[in-house]
């Protein structure tokens, strides 16, 4: 989940009447704007083959690959019924050990720079607020990454080397029980991955899907606790040790699935300001690191549309 649609949720649920309740489903209304900015961390040193990280055949890569990272991301809403969302990030990628019997080639060379850039264009189909069971939203989206391509085949990879169009689908709904307010949403995305060089890439996944569910309480009036689960799955591809390793392509090749999960935790500072910290773990991954965790932090800020007299 990203962080500013968690915001969009927790800002409107303090500050308005007729809340945006979560990331997803719930847009924001025109000339609404939500900013988000933070830092993050994360860190792996075993990677899981085909088997999956249930099988106990992970592999320690004898070194830490540690990624920090900077985010911005915006929101605005352009009409009554839709937004539009853009996410930048970057920073720098290491690992600790470069003697590791991994690091061959330039594969634990340090990597600095910007990662894909995301786009996302959000129309609520279903409005519960309106009548509706839950609250539906759709939309395309859009992946520019082709500027991480020149290291894809590093440990330190910023991105895989390619640009992504695609959609989305959310559902979700607001509820009062006791004296809680509940949100709870599932969100699914599909992926096309446009190839850089058809050719050289012919072992690259076409095709990507992620998933994100999460259930948040708000036990008082600026605080709201939230538990995620996020998961990413790539249908095609290959499995690690198939084909040369020495490729360029050996990582962005391939076919991976990764479950993580993790809580989230939300304070209002001041009337539109947030705080929020994250922390999340690999759960399960195959073709993917296994031990994976990340914690992030970031501040948020919304101002509604101003009002007609």
């Amino acid at each position: 989940m990203r962080p500013l649609s968690l915001f969009s949720v927790l800002a409107g649920l303090m500050w308005t009447p007729a809340a945006q309740a979560g990331d997803d489903p719930w847009v924001l209304s025109r000339g609404d704007v939500a900013l988000y900015s933070g830092v993050s961390g994360t860190s792996w040193t075993t990677f899981s083959g085909a088997q999956g990280s249930l099988s106990g055949n992970d592999v320690a890569i004898s070194t830490r690959v540690l990624t920090h990272t900077a985010v911005f991301a915006g929101e605005v809403g352009v009409t009554q019924r839709s937004s539009v969302e853009l996410r930048l990030a970057g920073g720098w990628s290491q690992v600790t050990y470069t003697g590791s019997k991994n690091c061959t080639g330039t594969t634990c060379d340090t990597e600095v720079g910007a990662m894909p850039v995301d786009a996302r264009y959000r129309f609520r189909v279903l409005d519960e607020i309106m009548g509706s069971p839950v609250t539906l939203t759709v939309g395309p989206v859009l992946r520019i990454g082709a500027h991480t391509r020149g290291a894809r085949d590093q440990f330190t990879s910023m991105g895989d080397g390619q640009n992504d169009v695609g959609a989305h689908l959310s559902v979700g709904r607001m509820a009062i029980v006791g004296p809680l307010l509940v949100v709870g949403y599932g969100a699914a995305r599909y992926s096309h991955r446009v190839l850089q060089d058809p050719e050289a890439d012919q072992d690259v996944p076409r095709h990507e899907l992620a998933g994100v569910a999460e259930l948040t309480v708000q036990p008082r009036q600026r605080l709201q606790l939230g538990l995620v689960v996020d998961g990413l799955h790539r249908p095609d591809g290959r499995d690690w040790g198939e084909g040369s390793t020495t490729s360029e392509d050996r990582f962005a090749a391939l076919s991976m699935t990764s479950i993580k999960v993790g809580a989230k935790f939300g304070l209002v500072i001041k009337q539109g300001f947030r705080l929020h910290l994250s922390a999340m773990t690999t759960a399960y991954a195959r073709n993917n690191p296994s031990d994976g965790w990340a914690a992030g932090f970031g501040l948020s800020w919304y101002r509604p549309a101003a009002q007609a007299l």
